[in-house]
Parts: structure tokens; C-alpha cells; sequence
């Protein structure tokens, strides 16, 4: 299959995999959920590519390993969630067509199909995870006044970020190690593109420690174990965003 000669090429995806796979006998029955989830999100994301130029199939893989490792959970909603998290806002269309691919030709492959489908397969607590780290979808009026003004869209994407923080923590662990993967790596990103990324995250930079700081009492695990991500954004922040 061309998914395995994918891995095949991409070492670094494969270890990521196996990783992942080693920890399956923890997830008990839902183990084989997470495999083919595992081998859907392979599908989706074949042939895409990260912003440095390797697959984008590592990013999704760091971002699931994070939620794991970093947050110690064994939540399987949140592993899957995690896994599928980029599925809807950039494969949509891909991600219908596999999972319900008897469907009609001339369907549409908009969010709410693409969610509803989701949630068929996964349950509504998946398709809900999924949501809230998808950003949400603007009008073309909409899209047009942003894309005018960079500006204007980097505090619309800030906002929409805290925002989750503030309502949904379990939501908000995806959305942290989607965060960290994406800001934190700038160092293969140049010119432009790394100052256009900077003015995009940077105030999240030192909003999301703050954030994690002032909630530190509250028994959740993005707060219980807040100190490994403050320590990884501030070391990021000092390399990459502080001239």
C-alpha cells in the first residue's frame, strides 16, 4: 500500500508510529481504535507536507505523543482526538470519502458533514474534541476582512485560542501540544515566513504560561502538569522571538 511506502521513507514517521503502537496494550479494548485511527489519519495526511518540508504526518504524530507523554493521560478520546485533529480544517473532503465512502459523488464536504461523519464513527466526545481545536470556519465576507488585514487575523486566531483554553481544558491539552509543535520549531523556518509565524504566535507565547500560571489550583491535567510545557514555550520564546 502507499501508506506503507510512506513510512518506509519517512523514517522519522515510523518511529513516531512505533512509538504510538508500544503503548496500545495500555488502552486496553480500545487499543484496536487507536490503530485505525492510526492508519485513517496516515490516509488523510498522505503526501502532505509540514511547513519545514517533511511530512505532515509527523507533525500529527508529535502532537498525539505529546498529549500522552507530556500530559501522562490515557484518555483514548483524547489520543484519537488528537490524531484527527488537523482532519477537518485542512481534509475534509479526503476524510469523508474514507469514512463513509458509499456516499453519494456529488455530496458536499462541508464542516458540519465532515463532523456529523465524524461523529457516526467516533462518538460525539470525539467529534466535540475535534471541533473545538478546528478553527472555526468565517464567511467569505468573513475570510476577505481578515485576509486584508494580517493583523486584524492574528488577534482573531489569539482569541480563538484563549478562548478555548478558558472553556474547554480537555480541548485545550490538544490544542497546547499543537501549539508547541507548531511555534516552538521555527528553527528550519526563515525569512518571511518565520516573521509572519512570530507575529502570529508570539503574544500566545507568553499568554499561555500566564494562563497556566493563574490557573494552577485547578485539578485538571493541562494544569497539573503545566510546568513542562511553561518551561518548553519560555525556552522557545527566548530563541525564536526575542531579538
Amino acid at each position: 500500500m502507499l501508506e506503507d511506502l510512506l513510512r518506509q521513507r519517512y523514517a522519522r514517521s515510523k518511529e513516531l508510529e512505533a512509538k504510538l503502537l508500544s503503548r496500545l496494550p495500555d488502552f486496553g479494548a480500545r487499543g484496536d481504535q487507536v490503530s485505525e485511527t492510526l492508519e485513517l489519519m496516515f490516509q488523510i495526511h498522505l503526501g502532505q507536507k509540514d511547513r519545514p518540508g517533511g511530512p505532515y504526518i509527523d507533525h500529527v504524530m508529535r502532537v498525539a505523543g505529546n498529549v500522552i507523554e507530556v500530559y501522562g493521560t490515557e484518555d483514548v478520546d483524547l489520543i484519537i482526538a488528537a490524531l484527527l485533529h488537523d482532519s477537518v480544517e485542512d481534509r475534509a473532503g479526503e476524510l469523508l470519502d474514507i469514512l463513509e465512502p458509499e456516499g453519494p459523488e456529488d455530496r458536499k464536504s462541508d464542516r458540519e458533514t465532515v463532523f456529523a461523519a465524524l461523529e457516526r464513527r467516533f462518538g460525539k466526545r470525539i467529534r466535540d474534541l475535534v471541533q473545538g481545536v478546528t478553527n472555526p470556519e468565517l464567511n467569505n465576507a468573513e475570510k476577505e476582512r481578515l485576509n486584508n488585514d494580517k493583523a486584524l487575523k492574528n488577534k482573531w486566531y489569539q482569541e480563538h485560542v484563549m478562548d478555548l483554553f478558558r472553556a474547554n481544558p480537555d480541548a485545550a491539552m490538544i490544542k497546547c501540544a499543537d501549539f508547541m509543535d507548531n511555534a516552538c520549531r521555527l528553527d528550519k523556518v526563515k525569512g518571511a515566513r518565520r516573521k509572519n509565524l512570530q507575529a502570529k504566535y508570539g503574544p500566545l507565547m507568553t499568554a499561555i504560561p500566564k494562563f497556566l500560571e493563574e490557573e494552577a489550583d485547578r485539578d485538571h491535567p493541562l494544569y497539573r502538569n503545566k510546568q513542562p510545557i511553561i518551561d518548553r514555550i519560555e525556552e522557545a520564546y527566548h530563541e525564536f522571538y526575542v531579538d
